[in-house]
């Protein structure tokens, strides 16, 4: 069973029951969708996981260009897309600043 966040794979859950039927099947979707609330709930608020994935820290740019990031994986009816992203360890400029920059000379 897919533990999902959205579109976006997070893990897989292997279940084992006694019981195939209807109902086991829907606990066992339950108890995915909860697993991801738990896993992708802290993942905004704490840095503790940032800590533990990373292997150096980023500077202050580049953990902004991180937080800012679209999703990294999108899904309809007919195509799934995925990306595979790793953060820079540093950046010189900021993310918005070749859209926004104007002369004013």
């Amino acid at each position: 069973m897919p533990l999902l966040d959205g579109t976006e794979r997070l893990r897989v859950l292997r279940v084992s029951s006694v019981h195939d039927d209807d109902r086991a099947r829907e606990d066992v979707y339950r108890l995915a969708a909860l697993l991801s609330l738990i896993i992708v709930g802290p993942r905004t608020t704490s840095d503790t996981l940032a800590g533990l994935v990373r292997t150096q820290p980023l500077n202050i740019a580049a953990e902004i260009q991180w937080n800012m990031m679209p999703p990294r994986s999108y899904a309809d009816g007919r195509v799934v897309i995925s990306a595979a992203m790793e953060p820079a360890r540093s950046a010189a400029t900021s993310s918005s600043a070749p859209s926004t920059a104007r002369s004013f000379t």
